[in-house]
């Protein structure tokens, strides 16, 4: 069984708000103009598929949130939060 993290190897659930936000802003602001003007869009940066840079943008997102340097003392992340 594998034991227990400690109080301080825990990540605090105040960056948790943070990390959601961003990721949200990430995802939404690289796939909304797709949504909202998809002409614009489609013109502006080819049409969305499975390969396509936006897709992998929006798709990465939660990990390019979770490595934004930030709040955190040590600065390395959200990583920088634990212990």
């Amino acid at each position: 069984m594998a034991p227990v993290p400690s109080s301080h190897d825990r990540v605090p659930t105040w960056v948790l708000a943070p990390f959601l936000v961003l990721t949200f802003m990430i995802t939404w602001c690289s796939i909304g103009m797709y949504i909202l003007f998809p002409d614009w869009a489609a013109d502006s940066f080819g049409e969305i598929s499975g390969s396509h840079p936006v897709f992998f943008l929006a798709t990465w997102a939660p990990a390019i949130a979770a490595r934004r340097r930030g709040p955190c003392p040590q600065s390395r992340g959200v990583g920088g939060c634990v212990g």
